[in-house]
């Protein structure tokens, strides 16, 4: 007896389903603002606990050193990973918000980028020669002022329907997946291409940084324009920091290359045409380059007998002298 069943649809998790603009600037600044906690914050707290704990409770805790900065790393990559467990709670998977999540997170370190510029310029031309609160406020004002312009320039370019068209045919290459296209096939061809692109990085990662003995514990600092006295601390260890990252974006561009849709059936269409050629054996490998080993020397010999041949000729004649 067949029983007609309701279908219901799947709740998903995460609140509501938000439009593409919205879910894609609450995603940047989710991971803006998570990458600020992991990477400033956590360390900051951490060592603000440390010495509080120092003072108050036991001296037997040893500030700095291997085992206390490999512990805060550890804090750290806990809260990462907390907020990485928390992410699918709070939003959901929609269409194009991979893509934008990403252009936003770009797009926001550039603002970031270039409210420092447009504030340099404002304290050391508009205000040059004011001081105190002059100095302080304007510099502020310029800053906040180039920041909330950059967001609603944001908002502005994400609300537009061509750009969310975009960000959802970007996010359908596969850039932001880890789905392999036509898995299986082509892999030799695949593995050497990323092989080779790896090699180019780690290559010139030796060249700039390695070789050149990285400092770890240096400090990438930028001075407050409207605030001499203090400073920014863009990156720790910057040296490493960006040999990490750069070495991390280009496993995932490697890989995400080969499983680009047009470039992966080239890749394919090249392992298939290998398969293809046929290969010398061994032994007819070696007798071929002795035959043009050979004939390389004979060729090298022979001319070398017609140039001191023509040299004699044309010294006897006089034209050489």
């Amino acid at each position: 007896m067949a029983v007609a069943v309701k279908n219901e649809a799947e709740v998903g998790k995460g609140m509501p389903l938000l439009g593409l603009p919205v879910a894609s600037l609450f995603s940047t600044a989710y991971v803006v603002l998570g990458i600020l906690a992991v990477y400033h914050g956590i360390p900051i707290l951490f060592d603000a606990f440390a010495a509080w704990w120092v003072a108050n409770v036991s001296e037997a805790v040893r500030l700095g050193g291997f085992t206390y900065e490999a512990l805060k790393l550890f804090v750290a990559i806990l809260g990462a990973i907390g907020l990485i467990w928390l992410w699918p709670r709070l939003a959901r998977e929609q269409p194009g918000l991979r893509a934008g999540v990403a252009v936003g997170t770009a797009l926001a370190i550039a603002g970031l980028a270039v409210v420092y510029w447009v504030t340099s310029l404002v304290c050391r031309y508009l205000l040059a020669g004011a001081e105190g609160g002059t100095l302080y406020w304007g510099g502020l004002a310029a800053a906040v002022g180039t920041g909330l312009a950059w967001l609603v320039g944001m908002a502005a370019v994400f609300s537009k329907p061509k750009f969310q068209a975009w960000l959802i045919s970007l996010e359908e290459q596969g850039w932001f997946t880890l789905k392999p296209y036509k898995k299986g096939q082509g892999l030799r061809v695949r593995r050497g291409t990323m092989l080779g692109v790896l090699a180019i990085v780690g290559a010139g990662l030796w060249e700039y940084v390695w070789s050149r003995s990285i400092t770890v514990t240096s400090q990438w600092r930028l001075t407050v324009p409207f605030d001499p006295e203090r400073f920014v601390i863009v990156m720790y260890a910057p040296a490493l920091t960006l040999s990490i990252l750069i070495a991390v974006l280009a496993v995932w561009f490697s890989y995400r290359l080969v499983n680009y849709p047009r470039f992966a059936d080239f890749l394919i269409a090249t392992d298939a045409e290998l398969n293809k050629v046929s290969w010398s054996t061994p032994s007819k490998l070696f007798q071929d380059t002795i035959v043009v080993l050979v004939t390389v020397l004979l060729m090298a010999v022979f001319l070398w007998i017609m140039d001191l041949l023509w040299t004699f000729l044309l010294f006897q004649i006089g034209v050489l002298r």
